[in-house]
């Protein structure tokens, strides 16, 4: 046996009797829970209130309120753990959901699950206007949840009755009503013409509620278009001596004419030509430009040509000689012969025969009169061609 002394005894006694005295918190005494925070919209079963304290391993049984129900595979028990701890699931009921709305001629523009405390706006097809509130909320009506009003209806937008017109009518819609889609089709009297559209259809507003017509509605009018005269020219129509509203004529000059203005017009609702009559001017005939030729050597100028005796050079072809281009190619042939014929003279080509620049002139000149300036240029840069051909010849024999 162990002998303890009386004063470690006494002083054992008095820590136990200590411990003993002193009181602990409850949150800290092992195996108990304190009063638990349920999860959104959930209460304990049979509607008792919870207790500051639960014992370990306790459990508790809770229920969704009025117009919520339990999520799918969630437990709705919760249990106090050894640690002090509960157990349970952070949510477990959600809102009940209204009946799905269903409006004709409209749809739902925005939403989100349609349960308890959600909202719903509705809007309308086109061409029917909301009567009644466009927005509603799922609320709990008699232990139920419902909508907290009447659904809206979508009512088609009327346009007001189509105007009547002067001289004409539209066609008559046998219920007289006339909504957003209809069209209506005016006629004018007998010898009266449509100016503007015909038919009209009834369309919605800027303000998405009200109907207005798309346009406004034509008139009858008496038109006539006379057949207009055009000087140098013609309408090209078969012949009408009067023309109705929007009739159509073309137009064409005589030749050595041209048109001025428009050559299609059409009879407007003023009884006018519209763009106006166009007109007949004569063509102006550009006068042509004389062909050009590439650039001849200079040669030094050259003494007139005498006239051979008892022969005149005619009129016209003497004129035509005073031609630059013309002067200047009969200059080199001038200058060609000259050498020719001083050569002869001094006896060095005795067997070169030519003609003299006298004769061969005035041969050229009554042969080739009737020929244009460009034929007779053409003529002499050939015989200069044969002569420096000839001159050739001789040298190199």
């Amino acid at each position: 046996m162990v002998v303890v002394p009386s004063c470690q005894a006494g002083l054992l006694t008095w820590m136990l009797l200590l411990l003993l005295l002193l009181p602990l918190p409850s949150s800290e005494v092992q195996g108990e829970c304190p009063t638990p925070d349920l999860p959104p919209h959930s209460s304990l079963k049979g509607g008792e209130d919870l207790a500051d304290t639960y014992p370990a391993e306790t459990l508790l049984r809770l229920v969704c309120n009025t117009g919520y129900e339990y999520i799918p595979e969630r437990t709705s028990v919760i249990k106090c753990l050894l640690s002090g701890h509960w157990l349970m699931t952070p949510e477990l009921c959600q809102g009940r959901r209204c009946p799905t709305p269903h409006i004709e001629n409209g749809r739902i523009m925005s939403s989100n699950d349609l349960r308890f405390g959600d909202q719903v706006t509705f809007a309308c097809d086109y061409g029917f206007r909301i009567i009644g509130e466009s927005s509603l909320q799922c609320v709990l009506k008699s232990g139920r949840v419902d909508w907290n009003r009447e659904l809206p209806q979508c009512q088609r937008i009327p346009c007001g009755r189509p105007s009547l017109i002067s001289n004409g009518k539209y066609d008559l819609n046998p219920s007289d009503e006339y909504d957003v889609g209809t069209a209506v089709i005016y006629h004018c009297d007998a010898d009266y013409s449509l100016i503007g559209n015909s038919t009209i259809s009834c369309t919605v507003a800027a303000n998405g509620v009200d109907g207005m017509w798309d346009s406004p509605p034509p008139e009858c009018k008496k038109v006539k278009c006379h057949r207009p005269n055009i000087q140098n020219g013609r309408v090209t129509n078969v012949f009408q001596a009067m023309y109705t509203y929007d009739s159509g004529i073309s137009f064409r000059c005589n030749s050595g004419y041209t048109l001025v203005g428009a050559a299609f017009v059409k009879c407007d609702a003023n009884s006018k030509w519209n763009p106006p009559v166009p007109s007949c001017v004569e063509s102006v005939v550009p006068t042509p430009t004389k062909p050009t030729r590439s650039p001849t050597p200079a040669v030094p100028p050259t003494p007139p040509i005498p006239p051979m005796p008892g022969t005149v050079p005619p009129e016209d072809e003497t004129e035509g000689l005073m031609d630059k281009e013309l002067e200047n190619s009969l200059g080199r042939l001038l200058q060609f012969m000259t050498t020719v014929k001083r050569l002869l003279d001094e006896q060095r080509w005795k067997n070169l025969a030519l003609p003299t620049i006298e004769e061969w002139l005035v041969k050229f000149l009554k042969k080739e009169r009737e020929k244009s300036l460009e034929d007779r240029l053409d003529k002499i840069e050939k015989k200069l061609d044969l002569i420096l051909h000839m001159l050739i010849l001789q040298l190199t024999r």
